[in-house]
């Protein structure tokens, strides 16, 4: 298998659900699941299902979820499920269990998480992710042009906050001598990145909005130590469809684009 370098956002909203001419109810959302998981298979490095989409269904929604990245993980692609919790203490982790305890119906092998209660407050996810070779991607700098009212503020010491956020997630990890903390960094901020790719270390970065937010993989290769970004993109390949030819032709598109760009 290739495992191209590339993570698809899995998003079925109603209006995707009713693109792909399924129903929007469990039922449609179960076949959607199987259905993108098994044409990419063994092709891309990550899936990354939105857990909003799967919570609107309720305790059934969750159990597609649940049944989609164990069968994502079996097939030998990584999973990250985009829940951005965040909280302290027990709560936190009792968090780090529910997606990284090796018993857990949700184990993943990635996970999204808010800092805006402090980056020491993760530590419990932190250590529970280290513990089994996860991965947390902390929120450092998003694609949404309201983020920046908290991001680009200025701290006491005149920090910008997305930069002494990174400063911390880099702190944390290498006192644990790994790289279990990892950052979401918006690719239609990639102008103004360098100073908190910089600030990460060696950390990974998740970088979505690529295709339907606007940025292009060519944003990409101006970036510093962009080697070890991995780009997702949900809706401009799932919207290609139910038709099996144009959506290994989109993804494979963007397999290749983001293989170009990361050399």
């Amino acid at each position: 298998m290739t495992f191209g370098p590339f993570c698809l956002g899995i998003d079925p909203s109603a209006e995707l659900l009713r693109l792909w001419d399924l129903e929007d109810n469990v039922d449609g959302l179960a076949r959607f699941c199987e259905t993108v998981g098994g044409w990419v298979s063994g092709r891309v490095a990550a899936i990354k299902p939105q857990i909003a989409f799967f919570e609107r269904f309720g305790s059934a929604g969750m159990g597609v979820l649940e049944g989609f990245v164990s069968e994502v993980r079996r097939q030998g692609n990584l999973t990250i499920i985009d829940a951005k919790r965040g909280d302290i203490g027990t709560t936190a982790a009792a968090y780090g269990d529910a997606y990284f305890a090796s018993t857990s119906s949700l184990r993943t092998d990635g996970l999204t998480v808010h800092p805006y209660l402090g980056v020491s407050a993760l530590d419990a996810i932190f250590s529970r992710a280290h513990l089994v070779g996860g991965a947390v991607f902390v929120v450092v700098a998003s694609s949404n042009p309201d983020g920046l009212m908290l991001q680009a503020a200025t701290t006491s010491d005149s920090q910008q906050v997305a930069v002494a956020i990174a400063r911390d997630v880099r702190r944390w990890n290498e006192g644990a001598n790994a790289k279990v903390g990892g950052a979401v960094l918006g690719a239609t901020r990639a102008g103004a990145l360098d100073s908190i790719l910089e600030a990460l270390g060696s950390a990974p970065v998740l970088m979505p909005g690529i295709g339907a937010q606007g940025a292009d993989f060519g944003d990409l290769t101006r970036l510093s130590g962009h080697e070890r970004i991995i780009p997702s993109a949900s809706r401009s390949v799932l919207t290609a469809g139910r038709d099996r030819d144009a959506f290994m032709r989109t993804i494979d598109a963007h397999i290749e684009r983001a293989r170009a760009a990361l050399v």
